[in-house]
């Protein structure tokens, strides 16, 4: 009996190691992304990525990790987009109200 629940632990680690992983390859990637703006890998590759972790999660919800980026709305932003006053359509919306 405590083979199997040793098998059973280890199985659950390698799992967890699995998922930490995921999860600082997202990390690193999207800060990559939406930070410095300079893309390492793929968005198809991104989202595979992400659909793995999340399938992981839904298999294993005790193990779900708190910083985990699929729990995690929106990304970070560059800082660099710039205001610019109503003009055009925006213009002709805001004198409707």
């Amino acid at each position: 009996m405590t083979e199997s629940l040793d098998l059973f632990a280890q199985a659950e680690q390698g799992i967890l190691a699995e998922m930490r992983q995921l999860i600082d390859l997202l990390r690193q990637n999207s800060y990559a992304y939406y930070v410095l703006d300079e893309p390492v890998i793929e968005d198809i590759a991104y989202d595979q990525l992400t659909l793995r972790l999340k399938a992981l999660e839904d298999a294993n919800p005790t193990l779900i990790q708190s910083d985990s980026p699929t729990g995690r709305v929106g990304g970070g932003g560059t800082g660099t987009v710039s205001e610019r006053g109503a003009s055009g359509a925006h213009a002709v919306i805001r004198q409707c109200f």
